[in-house]
């Protein structure tokens, strides 16, 4: 996904319930093969439902420089409305989507 930083960071954190086997990459969006801006991953745990992607460097603030950060991971796909869960929507023609 791509984002811009309103305050400036160290740490992107996101929420993760019962997220497994992550990878993750965070670069400026734009030019040919940018450095990477992660330097580790700090993994959920039992008691805290978080991702914390811990950079290399500040993110200053700026709604003109683009991020990019991507994640592959596992997940459990459940009906409950927590963690990665299924969903549905109607949309504009009526049909639930």
């Amino acid at each position: 996904m791509k984002f811009t930083v309103v305050m400036p960071t160290i740490t992107l954190r996101m929420h993760a319930k019962d997220m497994t086997k992550i990878k993750a990459s965070v670069k400026l969006d734009g030019p040919s093969d940018p450095p990477e801006l992660l330097s580790r991953i700090i993994l959920p745990t039992d008691d805290k439902d978080f991702l914390d992607l811990m950079l290399t460097e500040v993110l200053p603030a700026s709604t003109r420089t683009f991020y990019e950060v991507t994640i592959e991971y596992e997940g459990k796909l459940n009906d409950e409305l927590d963690g990665f869960y299924r969903s549905s929507y109607v949309n504009y023609r009526g049909d639930t989507v």
